[in-house]
C-alpha cells in the first residue's frame, strides 16, 4: 500500500509538470510528539501553478529522540497551497492542506492528513527562506496527531 501511494503522488506531480516552474529546496526543524522533541530534515519540490496555487512534497526524515540517532522515521507530506498575497512581496503567508504517508524505524506504515501553514521570506527572485508550522493527523492504522514547527529554504530551479 505505501510504495502505490507513493508512485502516485509523484505521477501525479510530474503530469502537471508542462508549463510551470519548480522550487527545489530544503528545511530543517523540530517535532513534537506528546512531550518529546525530535530533530527534522527534509527535501522538498515545490511546482508552481500559478502565482496563487501550488504542489509541494517533501522527503522527510525525523530523528524522534535526540539521544538515539538509529530510530530514524521517514515521511512523504503532499500539499496543495494557497499564498493569498500572490507570491508578489517580500514577507508571502501561505497555507495548504495535504496527505501524509509515514513509515516509522520500527516498520510501522501509517497514512494521515495533514494543514500547513508558513510565511516566506524572498531576499531575491531566486531564494526563499521561511518559518512553517504543521499539523500531522494521521488515522490509519491508528489515530496519532504531531506537531511540526520548521526553517525552510529553497533555490527556484525552471525546467
Amino acid at each position: 500500500m505505501g510504495m502505490r501511494t507513493v508512485s502516485f503522488l509523484v505521477l501525479f506531480g510530474c503530469v502537471f509538470s508542462a508549463h510551470g516552474t519548480w522550487d527545489i529546496g530544503g528545511k530543517v526543524g523540530m517535532e513534537q510528539q506528546g512531550s518529546v522533541p525530535g530533530f527534522k530534515s527534509a527535501l522538498k519540490a515545490e511546482y508552481r501553478y500559478s502565482r496563487m496555487v501550488t504542489w509541494r512534497t517533501d522527503l522527510e526524515l525525523l530523528f524522534p529522540h535526540l539521544d538515539d540517532w538509529s530510530r530514524v522515521t521517514f515521511s512523504l507530506p503532499t500539499n496543495l497551497l494557497v499564498y493569498p498575497l500572490r507570491s508578489q512581496l517580500v514577507l508571502d503567508p501561505y497555507i495548504g492542506p495535504g496527505l501524509t504517508y509515514r513509515c516509522t524505524w520500527d516498520t510501522k506504515h501509517f497514512l494521515g492528513a495533514n494543514i500547513l501553514g508558513g510565511i516566506n521570506f524572498k531576499p531575491d527572485r531566486k531564494q526563499t527562506f521561511g518559518i512553517e508550522l504543521k499539523y500531522t493527523l494521521l488515522f490509519l492504522p491508528e489515530l496519532h496527531g504531531c506537531w511540526e514547527y520548521g526553517l525552510t529554504g529553497a533555490w527556484a530551479i525552471e525546467f
